[in-house]
């Protein structure tokens, strides 16, 4: 529908002594085409990278962490569950001898027991 929008913009601009070139009207067209796909790429694979970090999330319930939290400390811990953050998934991690848990990013974690 952006291609018809931009195909009659464009003619309706056009100069009567100078036509554009069916070629030049193709090669717009195919890359009009191509930036469509790409952006239908990235959209996708944002969503596959979201997909993989909930994976990774939920396989980590009931295993001992160790991780940082939101105020750079080293936590180790049972990770209890988790929760969503913006979309992203963040491990609670209940620490030794705590009934508490503390919130640990899922990229902050460097090792699994």
């Amino acid at each position: 529908m952006q291609f018809l929008n931009m195909l009659m913009t464009e003619l309706q601009n056009e100069d009567p002594t100078n036509p554009v070139d069916s070629t030049t009207m193709l090669a717009q067209q195919a890359q009009f085409e191509s930036l469509t796909q790409m952006q239908d790429l990235n959209t996708n694979l944002s969503a596959l990278i979201a997909m993989q970090s909930v994976s990774q999330a939920t396989a980590l319930i009931g295993t001992t962490v160790v991780g940082t939290n939101a105020s750079g400390g080293s936590v180790t811990g049972q990770v209890a569950g988790i929760q969503f953050q913006n979309g992203t998934p963040v491990l609670q991690v209940a620490p030794q001898g705590s009934t508490t848990t503390v919130p640990v990013q899922l990229s902050t974690v460097t090792s699994v027991y």
